[in-house]
Order: structure tokens, then C-alpha cells, then sequence
């Protein structure tokens, strides 16, 4: 039987409660008037790491996170793109390095990215407890899932683009738009209070950002200073502000998007 499609995207705004990632996002759950079914929810960057992402403290690196989110996966059929620092692997860097999963119930358990940028939180002579090893270089892996063409960059991964080897960059975009799906979705955890400062509802928050106009954007953010959105396929933020120090689900239906592009 083929899989169903997505009806919704959207995201958990982390805006509290860092010390309890999966009780502050199942309470999210509860507490939505949403229907999440065969929704696709975009979490934060550093989702897992037990207290808020810019505290220089001890983190949670245990990768026990991803079964705790499958199996809420499976119990509200919603499934996620989860940025989380998990030990996956023996001997692998420490700290872990930043990755996103999409986690869909118990079968589906992907890696789609890994963050290559460095940002204040990496290791410095400032900085007694690094949050995530920066990959090497650019490593993100887009695809096909439930009738979505899916891509992933973390925060700096996203943001500051122009950071990247150019050639790399070219590839994954060229990967990106010629993903074979009625909409493309770019995916972006984050962790700023830098980027897209002073836009709300009705702005176009993606001018600056190097793929296509048509794509999907969501910004996921555990900042408690700044905000997560929705943008549409001209870049419009269609979700009402959700900012600040709050944990917050929203979703917009799919089916208010155009297509995306043709693929070129």
C-alpha cells in the first residue's frame, strides 16, 4: 500500500522547558486544537540537548531521544524533522555532530543533514561545554517522502549559505529542485535571534536565500528572543507570530500552496 501523503507542514516553536525537550513538545501536542495527522512538524535545532542552546552546561547526548520520538510519531501519526546531538555511533566525534533526522513512527528513522558550520556555541577557549562538532563540509541529503521533496540545513546552514564550498552548494540545490514532488519544503531548525528580526505575518522573509521562489520554508527556532514561522511559496509568512518564551505547534495545509515550479 503506498504511503499517504502529507497534509500539513509546520513546526514547535521551543520556546521554555529546555530541560524536558519530549515533555515540553508532547504537551505542545496535547495542548494543540490542530489536527496533526499526517502532518509534518519541523523541531528545533539542539531539540535534544536537555537545556537551552546557548547555556554553556553540561548536554544530553543520549540518541534514546529518537526512539521516544518515534514511538510519538506512531501514537499521533505526525511525523518529524528533528535536530538532535546524539552519540548514533561508537567512537564518533565529541561532541556528536548536529544532525537532523526525519523520524516517521518506528520504520523511518533517516539522517538528512549534518551541520557544517561553526557557530558560538562550538568549541573556543570561551566555551567549557560545546554543543555539536561542525561536519567537515556541506552533507545534506534531500528526498521524496509522502509526496513531499524534502531538504534540510541547519541554522548557518541555511542562513549563511554563501559559507559553503560554492560547487557543493550548487550540487545540493540542483539535488533540491530536481526532487520529482507536487511541493518542495526547505527545512530549517534553528537557534538565532539574529535573522529575520522585525518581520511578522505578511512579510517575505526568504529574498535573500538561494533556492527556488516556490519552495516551502520552515523555520523551526529554540530561541526564546525571536520567532518560527511558515512562508509560502513566494516567501510570504503565512503562520501568526508564535515568538518568545513559549512552546507552540503550528501547521499550515498543504493544500493552500501552488505547486512547486516545474523542474528545470
Amino acid at each position: 500500500m503506498p504511503e499517504k501523503a502529507f497534509s500539513s507542514v509546520g513546526f514547535f516553536h521551543f520556546g521554555k522547558d529546555h530541560h524536558d525537550p519530549m515533555g515540553a513538545l508532547e504537551a505542545a501536542i496535547d495542548k494543540s486544537t490542530l489536527n496533526l495527522e499526517d502532518a509534518l512538524v519541523v523541531l528545533p535545532e539542539g531539540f535534544s540537548l536537555g537545556r537551552y542552546y546557548e547555556e554553556d552546561l553540561p548536554a544530553d547526548f543520549d540518541m534514546s531521544v529518537l526512539c521516544k520520538l518515534a514511538r510519538t510519531s506512531e501514537e499521533t501519526h505526525c511525523a518529524f524533522v528533528a535536530s538532535v546531538v546524539v552519540r548514533s555511533t561508537p567512537g564518533m566525534a565529541d561532541p556528536p555532530f548536529s544532525t537532523a533526522y526525519l523520524v516517521d513512527g518506528k520504520s523511518k528513522i533517516q539522517p538528512l543533514t549534518r551541520k557544517a558550520l561553526v557557530d558560538t556555541t562550538t568549541a573556543s577557549p570561551k566555551r567549557k561545554h560545546p554543543n555539536y562538532t561542525p561536519y567537515d563540509s556541506l552533507d545534506s541529503f534531500p528526498m521524496v517522502h509522502r509526496g513531499l521533496g524534502l531538504a534540510v540545513l541547519i541554522c548557518r546552514d541555511a542562513l549563511d549559505w554563501d559559507h559553503h564550498d560554492r560547487d557543493l552548494f550548487t550540487k545540493f540545490l540542483d539535488a533540491f529542485s530536481k526532487l520529482e514532488a507536487r511541493h518542495h519544503v526547505m527545512c530549517i531548525p534553528a537557534n538565532t535571534k539574529m535573522w529575520f528580526r522585525g518581520l511578522t505575518t505578511g512579510c517575505k522573509a526568504t529574498n535573500g536565500m538561494r533556492w527556488p521562489d516556490s519552495t516551502i520554508n520552515i523555520f523551526a527556532n529554540s530561541n526564546r528572543e525571536h520567532f518560527s514561522f511558515v512562508s509560502g511559496n513566494d516567501g510570504t509568512i503565512l503562520t501568526p507570530d508564535v515568538r518568545g518564551p513559549l512552546n507552540h505547534i503550528e501547521t499550515v495545509l498543504l493544500e493552500k500552496f501552488a505547486p512547486s515550479d516545474p523542474i528545470r
